[in-house]
């Protein structure tokens, strides 16, 4: 029995590790978006931009990140 919750431990924390590597990667990828989403000209934003409500480019990539991040879990 012990070696049983000793390896579902070990999975547990090999997944969270898989989560927050996978969650630095997308909001690092979302941040660089968000980065040059603000630096494109007026023109290309309003193509760009759907209209939402402006947040600074960290909250607007973690909210990216949070977002997409789900579907990559489900089966």
């Amino acid at each position: 029995m012990a070696k049983t919750i000793s390896s579902s431990m070990r999975l547990l924390r090999q997944k969270r590790r898989e989560f927050s590597l996978l969650f630095a990667v997308c909001f690092a990828f979302f941040l660089i978006a968000a980065v040059v989403r603000r630096v494109l000209p007026g023109a290309w934003k309003r193509a760009v931009e759907n209209g939402n409500r402006r947040h600074n480019v960290v909250a607007e990539a973690l909210a990216s990140a949070n977002t997409i991040l789900p579907f990559v879990y489900q089966r």
